[in-house]
């Protein structure tokens, strides 16, 4: 079951004005003042390589860029690289770096920092997201400032793309050199990149607070400062959005409260699609799940379509056989789709033994 997810709102840079409560201010230049924006958990140091979960992506997102972007999807965009190429053999990656871009503390960006960034994720660091795809790079080159390539042994399918390049923030060289792991495990002074907003203070638990990199190369950001405090109770994060104590929060809202906040006016709420599954694993090992056809026809008893009608309220898409989300990029419209069907369930169970034998609704053995 694929969920399709609704925020108060997504951690972007191209948000309307609209989407948000009125008590965001809007300056003469279009920008809003400030900001709040709650989120439900601490979101640790800001330092992509020690910790960086998958639910903190957005927030380091705003501080730091890729090589490229993936938009909402799930198409790769041009960022810190305008452009790469890709051998005959597929071994080698080759990426055009923007020559405008610098670091928060003003230092230029440049080919060094990417190959450092890299090498520092395959070497240094045991980041559960990059570690492993950047130990498959052999080798890194830098022939000018804004150009880099990656030499594989064998040959990788583009599909990399995602991990390595599309997902990996790039850290600066100058800030993170010579630093062993137990350094740069929690050590805050290490949130800068170069990306839309720059960390002015953080305090673990409570709140993140940013400011606006008016010489981002993407574009002028939303606001000029963005407070984020941490609410861990989500009702409570709702509460005081209700009450226009925050602009907006960045929390998936259950389908039962979707309509609720819909008819408040003040309240905007973007729908998109999560990318994430509900997933039923079975353990193999034991019975009666170690009998192929009893797997089979606990597949074909269960009706996807009514989880997805009546538990999300038809706010969900029905999942395909695999892990592949049939919105995404890399589904293959030709995938057999799940097959709902309780007397084909049945057959299969009498034929390899589990009967209803004394006549009270059960299965035996």
């Amino acid at each position: 079951m694929k969920r399709i997810f609704a925020i108060a709102m997504l951690l972007s840079l191209t948000l309307s004005l609209s989407l948000f409560p009125s008590a965001a201010e809007t300056s003469d230049s279009g920008q809003i003042d400030q900001l709040t924006v709650a989120i439900g958990s601490d979101q640790g140091p800001l330092t992509p390589f020690s910790g960086c979960s998958t639910k903190s992506w957005e927030l380091h997102g705003l501080v730091y860029d890729n090589l490229y972007e993936m938009d909402t999807h799930r198409v790769l965009q041009p960022s810190l690289a305008t452009s790469y190429e890709v051998s005959e053999d597929y071994t080698v990656y080759t990426f055009h770096l923007r020559d405008d871009v610098k670091w928060h503390d003003g230092e230029q960006f440049t080919s060094e920092d990417v190959k450092f960034s890299y090498e520092l994720a395959a070497n240094v660091v045991n980041s559960v997201n990059f570690t492993a795809p950047a130990q498959t790079i052999q080798t890194i080159n830098t022939p000018d400032p804004y150009t880099v390539e990656f030499v594989f042994e064998e040959p990788r399918s583009e599909e990399i793309m995602d991990i390595l390049f599309g997902c990996m923030p790039i850290v600066a060289e100058h800030v993170y050199a010579g630093l062993t792991n137990d350094e740069i495990a929690a050590n805050t002074a290490l949130a800068l990149g170069t990306g839309p907003y720059k960390v002015v203070d953080m305090k673990p638990e409570e709140y993140y607070h940013l400011e606006a990199n008016e010489e981002y190369f993407g574009g002028t950001p939303v606001a000029k400062e963005l407070i984020m405090p941490v609410i861990l109770d989500r009702n409570s994060a709702m509460t005081a959005l209700k009450a226009h104590q925050i602009d907006a929060m960045a929390a998936e809202i259950p389908a039962e409260m979707m309509d609720q906040f819909r008819s408040d006016d003040s309240l905007a709420v973007l729908e998109g699609t999560g990318f994430s599954s509900t997933l039923l694993f079975l353990n193999e090992s034991r019975a009666p799940f170690d009998v192929k056809e009893v797997r089979q026809a606990i597949s074909y008893a269960i009706n996807t379509q009514e989880l997805v009608d009546v538990i999300l309220l038809g706010r969900g898409t029905v999942a395909s056989p695999g892990f592949v989300n049939p919105n995404d990029k890399l589904y293959n419209p030709e995938t057999p789709a799940h097959e709902y069907n309780p007397e084909k369930a049945k057959e299969l169970l009498d034929q390899v033994g589990f009967v209803d034998v004394d006549g009270d609704g059960f299965r035996e053995n």
